[in-house]
Formats: C-alpha cells, structure tokens, sequence
C-alpha cells in the first residue's frame, strides 16, 4: 500500500526501494570482494589487514561515524 494514490508515486517509490536495494547488495558483494582476501593474506602472511578492513567497512556502513 501506497502513502499517496497515483501510478507516478507508486513507481518512484517502487524506483527507489529497487536502486537502493541493489546498492546494498554492490556494497555487500565489494565487502565479501574485499574482505575474503584479507582473510587469506592474514592467514599466509600473518597481518591484520582484515582488522583494518573491517574497520574501515564500519565507517562506510556508519557514515563515518565510527
């Protein structure tokens, strides 16, 4: 159910759920991209590189607030 009656409405909310979805999964698909080689490298060379990376995943996620 629509706030507002009217196709015009319905669509750009249908719009932006669908651009915003897809956004979250870009980020979550660049955050497993990123972060299952961090595993790996921590675990071959014995860095924290994940630590950082998850840091820094929390950031983005947080706006920056972390």
């Amino acid at each position: 159910m629509f706030v507002q009656p009217g196709r015009r409405y319905a669509v750009r909310t249908w719009t932006g759920d669908l651009v915003q979805f897809v956004l979250g999964l870009v980020y979550y698909l660049a955050v497993v991209a990123l972060g299952a080689p961090a595993v790996l490298l921590d675990r071959l060379l014995g860095t924290r590189l994940y630590d950082r990376f998850v840091s820094l995943a929390e950031r983005i996620d947080h706006g920056g607030a972390a």
